[in-house]
């Protein structure tokens, strides 16, 4: 696959050098909860979501040793990171702490993706999109 090499920020290498300490961690995930009482379109919300993607680079980023120095590489191409998890009939507390799970999933920054959706639905009624990313992604 394509893509092209660029040094890290500053904001950047402090963000990678706490990942390499704590590969686990979620501390500097930024979820992004859109409830809605009425169902999303599921493949108009994956196509917009793939035009996202397809639009900024940073999206398309993963980080890297070489040698001695950290890089990023913005890839041409990326796929979408998203699952629609039906949870139906589940009680609402355990419906959020899914959500809540998720939402403290550990990224990898050398393979990616930096950025996951995902569409939790508990009824036709209530559906919730969670949009999580790496703050590496937003300190560009």
């Amino acid at each position: 696959m394509n893509h092209v090499t660029r040094p890290l920020s500053h904001g950047q290498m402090g963000l990678w050098i706490h990942n390499q300490k704590r590969p686990t961690g979620s501390g500097y995930n930024l979820p992004v909860e859109l409830h809605r009482k009425v169902a999303f379109d599921i493949e108009v919300l994956r196509r917009g979501l793939q035009a996202l993607i397809d639009r900024h680079e940073m999206l398309r980023t993963t980080f890297h040793q070489e040698g001695e120095q950290v890089v990023q590489r913005i890839h041409e191409a990326a796929l979408l990171s998203f699952e629609v998890v039906r949870l139906q009939g589940l009680e609402e507390a355990d419906f959020y702490h899914s959500i809540a799970a998720e939402a403290r999933s550990p990224f990898d920054l050398e393979h990616g993706p930096l950025f996951r959706a995902h569409l939790f639905m508990r009824s036709a009624r209530e559906e919730v999109l969670l949009l999580n990313f790496h703050h590496i992604v937003s300190d560009s």
